[in-house]
């Protein structure tokens, strides 16, 4: 699950009001857990895939690209990224006779949408809670063997997921011009579990724009 950018006040009360309105562009980087996953595959492959899936439990690592509206500390924005797993393996049950598959390696392409709130009492250190609902597109890719044939070329697989999750944490004001977001989060539907992120990002007052 993934970072949230928001809007940093400026430390002096005669900027903070075009602080509390921004559009803030951030890069973060979340790391969590995945699974248990049974996740079908569909793709191009021969016939005798027709049934793989992705089977385990897993660590994800995901850099991601926000950007996001903050109106008054009601957070509006989107993400995007790209999400490694270690631990996940390329499953089917069974392989006709002589056929297998090996070095499998999967990722994933996660498109966000995520709306906050985060607390105004202080301008440096801001409290925040967010949901957020995420689309990946996972694509799995195999050799496929024969014990007679040998080697029959690349198979691509591809298979959609849908999470829905929350999150807190704390943004950081480092100055006028950067801020830091740290926090937690938990998938509650999908594939996934608990997350850990922190991200950096430029709030840019939307009265500069």
């Amino acid at each position: 699950m993934a970072c949230v950018t928001v809007s940093i006040g400026a430390p002096l009360e005669a900027s903070a009001g075009k602080f509390d309105e921004t559009l803030d562009l951030s890069l973060h980087t979340r790391a969590g857990s995945v699974g248990p996953v049974g996740v079908g595959l569909a793709g191009r492959g021969p016939a005798v895939l027709s049934d793989a899936r992705l089977v385990g439990r897993a660590l994800s690592l995901t850099p991601t690209f926000r950007i996001n509206l903050s109106l008054s500390g009601w957070r509006f924005g989107v993400g995007a990224g790209y999400e490694g797993y270690t631990g996940l393996r390329l499953d089917h049950d069974p392989l006709p006779v002589g056929y297998a598959i090996t070095d499998g390696r999967v990722g994933g392409i996660p498109v966000e949408g995520f709306v906050g709130y985060a607390m105004r009492s202080d301008k440096r250190i801001r409290p925040f809670v967010e949901a957020r609902t995420t689309v990946t597109a996972v694509v799995a890719r195999a050799q496929l063997h024969h014990r007679h044939d040998g080697d029959l070329g690349s198979v691509r697989m591809r298979a959609a997921t849908f999470g829905v999750g929350g999150r807190m944490g704390v943004l950081l004001a480092l100055n006028d011009y950067v801020f830091v977001d740290v926090g937690v989060g938990r998938v509650f539907h999908g594939p996934g579990g608990w997350t850990a992120s922190v991200g950096i990002g430029l709030p840019i007052p939307l009265s500069n724009l």
